[in-house]
C-alpha cells in the first residue's frame, strides 16, 4: 500500500482488514483502522507471510475478538508463523483492542 491508501470500516473471521498470505508493505501515510476480527487480526491476520511497516504507516483503532468468545488475538496485527518488521507497539501500531479482556489494549501478537 503506498501514499495515502487506507483499508477501514471492514469485518472477517481472521484479519478483519487484510488477510496476508504473500508479502506487503505499508508505506507513507497508509493505514489500516476501525476494522473488526471475531478471531485474530483486527486490523491484519499475517500468517506465513511478510508484513512490512514504513514511515508513518499506521494500524489503529482495530478490535479482535469481537464476538467475545476468548479466541481472538492481535487487536490491530496477528502474526502466525510469518516475519513483522518495522512495527512498534508506541509509533504505528497503537489503540487496538480486544473485545474479551474488558478493552484491554491488544496491539500485536504472535501465534503460538
Amino acid at each position: 500500500m503506498n501514499g495515502s491508501s487506507s483499508v477501514s470500516g471492514n469485518s472477517a473471521s481472521f484479519g478483519g482488514g487484510i488477510g496476508n498470505g504473500g508479502t506487503l508493505t505499508l508505506n507513507d501515510s497508509s493505514s489500516v483502522s476501525g476494522n473488526t476480527a471475531s478471531g485474530g487480526g483486527g486490523g491484519i491476520f499475517n500468517y506465513s507471510a511478510t508484513l512490512t511497516l514504513n514511515g508513518s504507516s499506521s494500524v489503529s483503532g482495530n478490535i479482535a475478538d469481537s464476538d467475545n468468545d476468548g479466541f481472538g488475538t492481535g487487536g490491530g496485527i496477528s502474526n502466525c508463523f510469518g516475519t513483522l518488521t518495522g512495527a512498534t507497539n508506541d509509533v504505528n501500531v497503537n489503540n487496538n483492542y480486544l473485545v474479551s479482556s474488558s478493552g484491554t489494549e491488544n496491539n500485536i501478537a504472535s501465534c503460538i
